[in-house]
């Protein structure tokens, strides 16, 4: 009984920093995020978002009726091949980190698929995430398959950019 009290104090540290979900090492901050989405085997928008430099991008491929297909996005053009949208916000940036951190943005699995028998759908989305050391992360998956907290995220993204990035249902076969 001695010995446990001596530790108690020992125990209710470490099962805070536990339950309080942090960490001795600080979590790698977020760069650069790149979206986009695709059917039937054409990228048909994508988007860049510069957290760093606050810079929100973005590329809707036109229609090329001779080539019967979206144009894809010229990624040695400048800026990428990306269009301007806007500045963010520095607030914004914040409330955007720490969601992506809280929904566990940078934890979705790499690829996402349905499961035996689900539905099948043509509508592809990616993420790529650049951390500020350089290092990558990507997820993927079917339009019908979706990570847990896509809607929160969904929100998140909406708030920080004033666009609909996760799902657009705006697709260049109707435009």
């Amino acid at each position: 009984m001695r010995v446990l009290r001596r530790r108690l104090p020992l125990i209710l540290v470490l099962l805070t920093v536990f339950f309080a979900g942090c960490s001795l090492v600080s979590p790698k901050e977020i760069d650069v995020i790149y979206i986009s989405h695709s059917e039937w085997g054409q990228t048909f928008s994508e988007y860049k978002i510069d957290l760093k430099n606050k810079l929100f991008w973005i590329y809707r491929a036109p229609w090329s009726d001779e080539m019967r297909r979206c144009i894809p996005r010229d990624e040695s053009a400048e800026n990428e091949g990306f269009d301007f949208v806007s500045s963010l916000q520095g607030n914004k940036i914040r409330a955007f980190q720490h969601k992506a951190k809280w929904y566990g943005l940078t934890n979705w699995r790499k690829w996402y698929e349905p499961k035996m028998g689900g539905l099948i759908s043509e509508g592809h989305w990616f993420i790529k995430i650049v951390f500020l050391d350089g290092a990558t992360k990507s997820s993927s998956g079917n339009a019908a398959t979706l990570p847990l907290t896509w809607n929160l995220m969904y929100a998140a993204f909406e708030e920080l950019t004033g666009e609909n990035i996760l799902i657009d249902r705006r697709r260049c076969f109707y435009g």
